[in-house]
């Protein structure tokens, strides 16, 4: 059996504590001025990431030009027998002045596909086919676009004016307004 070594003789003659080890005074001033250079830097650095993320943040401005429209597009939805919210707030920070990600996106072949895909059957692989869709389902976009971008409607009606559409939802043909030629 191998007997359990002494714990060392501190310089005073004196034993340590297990665990407990003391810097010399000498290494303990440079440890805390190593300590605090760690922590200016990384405050140093949160206050730039928070600002540059403050400068960075691009809001949707709610300006009287972005209620305007917002106003109208409500109008419009509501015309058109679309649900639309209460409050054209929430339109204004959705849409902007200028229509948003649904102006930009118009005619890309990315937002296409992905259209042309949900007004699939459903099923995957060999099974996948087209299918006649309520005129419901592209009317929202179309009043989007009349509404803060109407010069992408040409876009919108190229991509889109092919496809055979049919009151399939309500049964009722006179939902399809006669005006939104490109979903009739």
């Amino acid at each position: 059996m191998s007997e359990a070594t002494p714990p060392p003789a501190s310089p005073d003659g004196g034993e340590h504590p297990v665990g407990e080890h003391e810097l010399p005074e000498r290494h303990a001033e440079s440890h805390d001025a190593s300590n605090r250079v760690v922590y200016v830097f990384i405050g140093v650095f949160v206050a730039i990431v928070l600002v540059f993320s403050v400068i960075a943040f691009d809001k949707a401005e709610d300006n009287k030009a972005a209620t305007t429209k917002a106003k109208q597009l409500q109008a419009n939805l509501l015309a058109a027998g679309l649900p639309a919210p209460e409050d054209p707030k929430v339109l204004a920070r959705a849409f902007g002045d200028d229509g948003g990600p649904v102006c930009e996106s118009v005619g890309s072949e990315l937002t296409d596909a992905i259209l042309n895909q949900q007004l699939g059957n459903g099923a995957a692989g060999p099974g996948m086919r087209p299918i006649t869709a309520d005129p419901l389902i592209l009317r929202g976009e179309y009043i989007v676009l009349l509404t803060y971008c109407p010069e992408k409607l040409a876009a919108f009606e190229e991509a889109f004016g092919d496809y055979d559409f049919d009151d399939v939802i309500t049964g009722d043909d006179s939902s399809a307004p006669p005006e939104v030629n490109v979903i009739k």
